[in-house]
């Protein structure tokens, strides 16, 4: 009896080590750079940061926060990543705050309005998978799967949701990771190949954009977190393509609602791969 338990134990144990096994090779490889990130922010002593900046890839590939090390002396990372709605970003704000006390926190803002939030697992609710677990990232799935069992299953093994995954397999997905870029030493910042140079449009010719009360919440939530650990919050927003939104409506509403947060726009939003990377501001507050 005890060798047919001991067996069947075995089995079992095989069976799950095979399904964490194959649900690694049938992973987003796209999250693999994202989920780099997470794990090296974790790596950092505990308020060793300054300045954080949260938000998408407008952020996340823009602001190369070593040009404030390198220039000021001030000790900056870059807690951005692909994709970020304001959920995402949310969630991002209360891990960093359970190590780091920074002084400064930029939020970018570009999908402020998501207010209907992702629930596709291929993006942005994956690379949240080694965030540890907390009561804000109960509080995130809750918010992305709402009450689907399948969501969460695919959320912790990821077979289940990328299976289909099988006919996309490269040698990357053998391996730990496919990221190649090293966030420790940008901080993590995520360069860009070759110049991005923003074409900023007159504000004015552009559509009014209303921002959701779900949003309009998060976005309180955010700030009072961080200004009750002597945090200066600071949203600003890169310039979008023609009749995107308002930029400036934007800025004032989001003022408005946090009420000792600064807000502004950046009008000038430059990224040579290998240059300084330089933002200009419009303080709408």
């Amino acid at each position: 009896m005890a060798k047919k338990s001991a067996a069947i134990l075995l089995c079992v144990v095989l069976i799950f080590v095979g399904v964490l096994a194959l649900g690694h090779l049938t992973r987003p490889l796209g999250d693999d750079v994202a989920i780099a990130n997470v794990e090296n922010f974790h790596k950092l002593p505990e308020n060793s940061i300054d300045v954080i900046v949260y938000g998408s890839s407008h952020a996340w590939r823009n602001v190369n926060v070593n040009e404030m090390y390198d220039k000021y002396g001030i000790g900056a990372y870059n807690y951005a990543a692909n994709w970020q709605h304001l959920d995402t970003t949310w969630l991002f704000v209360h891990d960093s705050l359970a190590t780091q006390t920074p002084k400064v926190a930029l939020i970018e803002g570009m999908h402020i309005n998501s207010n209907e939030f992702d629930t596709d697992m291929d993006g942005e609710i994956y690379y949240t998978t080694p965030i540890p677990e907390s009561k804000y990232k109960r509080a995130y799935l809750k918010m992305c799967f709402e009450n689907h069992i399948e969501r969460y299953i695919s959320y912790y093994f990821p077979l289940v949701a990328y299976h289909e995954n099988k006919n996309a397999l490269t040698t990357e997905s053998f391996g730990r990771t496919s990221n190649s870029i090293d966030f420790m030493d940008t901080m993590g910042f995520y360069p860009r190949d070759g110049v991005f140079v923003a074409d900023v449009k007159d504000w004015t010719e552009m559509e009014d954009w209303v921002i959701g009360d779900r949003s309009l919440e998060l976005m309180d939530d955010m700030v009072a977190a961080l200004q009750e650990k002597g945090c200066q919050v600071v949203s600003g927003w890169p310039p979008g393509p023609p009749k995107s939104t308002s930029i400036s409506t934007c800025c004032r509403n989001i003022a408005r609602s946090t009420t000792a947060a600064t807000s502004i726009c950046l009008s000038t939003w430059r990224t040579p791969a290998s240059a300084p990377r330089r933002i200009s501001a419009t303080r709408t507050t």
